[in-house]
């Protein structure tokens, strides 16, 4: 007696974010913050959730410190979380809209948000 194989599960709608060159991001393992200089990335995320409501990473923030001035400054790095929140749609499926950062030894980005447009942050 043969059995017949279920019918394969219809794969979820898309889940995306933008980066800064308006182009649809899944699981970035980089992401630039300050689209303008690059000043500002996220570097080597992992992410533990994702097609949610809420995705969360772990990686590192990477920051020019400008000193003396931004074109001859240093990037320096810190352990960093991101979780990216408020669905909308997005052609057949969705992109976020949120990035929030936690960085808790960095003074300046212990916590910010970025809004994600269509554009990037």
């Amino acid at each position: 007696r043969r059995h017949l194989a279920s019918p394969a599960a219809t794969p979820a709608a898309a889940v995306v974010m933008i980066d800064c060159q308006a182009s649809a991001v899944v699981t970035p393992s980089s992401y630039v913050l300050a689209c303008a200089d690059g000043g500002i990335s996220l570097q080597g995320l992992t992410w533990s959730s994702w097609d949610a409501a809420t995705a969360n990473a772990s990686g590192q923030i990477s920051i020019n410190d400008c000193t003396p001035n931004c074109a001859d400054g240093t990037f320096r790095s810190y352990p960093a979380t991101a979780s990216v929140t408020g669905l909308v749609p997005y052609g057949s499926g969705y992109r976020y809209t949120s990035l929030t950062v936690s960085s808790p030894g960095t003074a300046e980005f212990a916590s910010d948000t970025w809004p994600l447009g269509l554009n990037g942050p």
